[in-house]
């Protein structure tokens, strides 16, 4: 099918759809956009769109989510109406519809408005063009703050494509999404998070003119991600060298306690170490077959206790994970899963699996907080973890395992890292 043809069949679509609900037209934003236009609508003049903008910021404040909704699709039509179906004026319209979805609890519905705003953009700016990289970089921070780390990573990694398509692998664009990508790789928990970073750290070396608080910021996260990897004497000279990069009482104001590290991991089994976990499955004949539910898939079961933990630090991370697609879809799942806790962030339904049914609805969770107390040794691991306070057992229990496992930046004196006691640390589940 040629461009042409393609074109044609996108506008006729769009005009059969004219007289559609939104739910009920293409749910595949990358196969064209969709016209929404209520059967009241009668005026199409591009001079309601921003009125009816600020209707729906209005009517969202007052809790009128669904009126908010409407108000917005009719703005969106409008604007396909006036100035096509690819037009970036709807982008605001697509933000605030994946808000009121989010607190309607339609959350693949949020998803898909983001989907849609991306691939508008980059049908509008072009898929390599520079000025498609704001819209990279929001797709990004929306899929990193659903916990679709692969697509986060893939939206970076065409990021950094596209800058260095432009001839030019040292240029400081650069850092922000190496950066990114480092922690991402920990969220998953891929090896070598320090690979973005020594990149971000050469083109700050190429550059010396950027100022010490910038290139600070750089060796520090290289720091954490050889920490993070096991590798403590790299870890060191790169907090030197974040160190260095300051004046001496920027330093130590900056590293005078320590600071814990975005990073995910798997929480040991110790009551089942060896457990294998089996599911029945059909294939396209019907016959049912055992397959070896894998490790991946296991840690997302909401049939068990928790798994895992992820320590996101971000102040934009969803109380919710999107599922993204495994090499065997697990149909039995959800497609989106609660999330719960700060810093540690747990999936809701594994934890309650550990909390008496006192303690377990979201009202009780809401209101506990857990206090810890323990040491960061200088190569960033917590030890004599401390509960302060009274908590549910196995809470207690799983949260001395998270402590356990991760990492911290260690407080730096003169340039050295040192170990620090009595550090506090609060868990909420809000």
């Amino acid at each position: 099918m040629n461009a042409l043809t393609q074109q044609m069949t996108g506008v006729a679509l769009t005009l059969l759809c004219v007289s559609q609900s939104f739910a009920e037209t293409v749910s595949d934003p990358r196969s064209d956009v969709a016209l929404v236009a209520p059967s009241e609508v009668r005026n199409f003049d591009a001079d309601q769109i921003d009125p009816l903008i600020d209707l729906a910021r209005t009517q969202t404040l007052e809790g009128n989510a669904n009126e908010a909704e409407e108000s917005l699709k009719l703005a969106q039509h409008i604007i396909h109406r006036n100035e096509g179906v690819h037009s970036l004026r709807q982008i605001e319209v697509l933000d605030l519809m994946t808000e009121i979805y989010v607190s309607l609890d339609k959350i693949e519905n949020a998803d898909q408005q983001q989907q849609l705003s991306a691939y508008i953009s980059e049908r509008s700016l072009g898929e390599d063009s520079l000025a498609l990289l704001p819209s990279l970089e929001r797709m990004g921070r929306w899929y990193a703050d659903t916990g679709q780390f692969a697509n986060a990573r893939k939206s970076l990694e065409r990021i950094t494509d596209i800058i260095e398509q432009q001839g030019e692998d040292q240029d400081v664009r650069l850092i922000a999404p190496l950066m990114e990508l480092a922690r991402l790789q920990r969220m998953q928990r891929i090896c070598c998070s320090y690979r973005p970073l020594e990149q971000a750290s050469d083109i700050v070396e190429n550059h010396p003119e950027l100022p010490g608080d910038e290139r600070a910021a750089v060796y520090s996260a290289l720091g954490d991600a050889y920490l993070a990897s096991g590798k403590k004497s790299r870890a060191g000279e790169a907090y030197r060298q974040s160190w260095e990069a300051l004046d001496p009482n920027m330093a130590a104001a900056q590293f005078e306690q320590p600071v814990q590290i975005a990073m995910a991991e798997v929480l040991p089994d110790n009551d089942h170490p060896s457990r294998r976990v089996y599911k029945i499955e059909r294939d396209a004949f019907g016959y049912a077959r055992y397959r070896q539910v894998s490790r991946s898939e296991q840690m997302n079961m909401t049939s068990y206790t928790p798994q895992l933990f992820l320590v996101p630090l971000t102040d934009t991370a969803r109380p919710f994970h999107l599922t993204e697609p495994l090499s065997h879809v697990n149909r039995d799942e959800e497609k989106v899963r609660a999330m719960v806790g700060q810093p540690f962030q747990f999936v809701l339904r594994q934890l309650r699996k550990i909390m008496p049914v006192s303690a377990s609805n979201a009202d009780k969770l809401a209101k506990l907080e857990v206090e810890m107390q323990f040491t960061v040794t200088p190569d960033g691991r917590a030890s004599d973890v401390r509960i302060i306070g009274e908590a549910p057992h196995r809470l207690k229990r799983l949260l001395r395992k998270a402590m356990y496992k991760a990492y911290f930046r260690p407080r730096i004196v003169d340039g050295e890292p040192v170990a620090t006691e009595n550090v506090t640390l609060t868990q909420t589940f809000h």
